[in-house]
């Protein structure tokens, strides 16, 4: 019984500290302050690791500069150039800032970046431009993200590609999580050997009418018939086992595999939850007949 209500009197704890005003009010910082950098750590001859424990940030090394995706948070915006500092790439030599999807765990520190490399273009598609654009949305509690809006410079399309020396990037922009979340093809390399690598961006389908549905599923769909995709990527941590990887990786041996080159299987275990979720949200609007 003592138990019982030694539960009890946590859960009404919670459930009071959910519903207060301070917490509800809370700072998008402080929010956000559980994710603490992570250590950096090459991945491939060209692709480095410098996130977070769970958001994900990654930098492309190109012939002719280097390509960011994602800027990790407003609150520590000097861990991403410090982190690249670690492997000798230059911040100045950063030409593109390319964010998957405008929630502030990705788009925190791009005004900083800018700042830091004024030379430096921000690449995001359209529907995020807008999404950001007023400075505040709705998480996924119901409570208010307010942040300073990035201005508005690079417009990616849906299967745009943008090319910087020796390196291609595909663009798949699939609505959903956010109105312009973006998934990334290109290429990983190491020695001599080339894998085609999938960095996707957030799961969601918010979105409503029969034609957005189809559009979202036809797209999914496309980007699960990519053949021969060597390497999946995310923009979060877990559900690419990260962490996991790169310990094998620090152990790895002469002539063993990158533990990150996981193959096709791999690849599409990642997109099932993807086309299920899509192929759902078209039943349900076709269900409540809306166009």
């Amino acid at each position: 019984m003592k138990k019982f209500l030694s539960i009890l009197s946590v859960s009404f704890l919670i459930l009071l500290m959910a519903t207060s005003p301070a917490v509800a009010q809370q700072p998008e910082a402080d929010r956000q302050a559980d994710d603490k950098p992570a250590a950096p750590f090459q991945v491939f001859d060209n692709l480095y690791f410098v996130g977070f424990e769970s958001a994900c940030a990654w930098v492309i090394k190109t012939s002719q500069g280097l390509i960011l995706i994602d800027s990790g948070y407003v609150q520590l915006p000097d861990h991403i150039p410090g982190a690249m500092r670690q492997f000798g790439l230059n911040f100045s030599d950063a030409k593109y800032l390319i964010i998957n999807h405008a929630h502030t765990d990705h788009t925190g520190a791009a005004n900083h970046f800018k700042e830091l490399n004024r030379g430096l273009r921000i690449g995001m598609a359209e529907g995020d431009w807008e999404f950001q654009a007023s400075g505040t949305y709705m998480n996924s509690q119901g409570i208010p993200r307010k942040f300073t809006p990035i201005p508005r410079d690079l417009v990616i399309k849906d299967q745009d590609t943008l090319t910087l020396g020796d390196t291609t990037l595909k663009f798949h922009v699939l609505p959903g999580h956010t109105p312009g979340d973006t998934t990334i093809e290109f290429t990983a390399i190491e020695g001599n050997k080339r894998y085609k690598t999938i960095l996707f961006s957030g799961l969601g389908t918010a979105f409503r009418g029969v034609k957005a549905a189809q559009e979202h599923l036809d797209r999914i769909k496309r980007v699960m018939a990519a053949p021969d995709v060597q390497v999946t990527l995310s923009d979060h941590t877990m559900g690419i086992n990260l962490f996991e990887k790169a310990a094998k990786l620090k152990a790895r041996k002469p002539g063993d595999a990158n533990p990150f080159v996981d193959g096709p299987e791999a690849f599409r275990r990642e997109m099932q939850p993807r086309l299920a979720a899509a192929e759902k949200k078209l039943a349900d609007e076709r269900a409540a007949n809306r166009p």
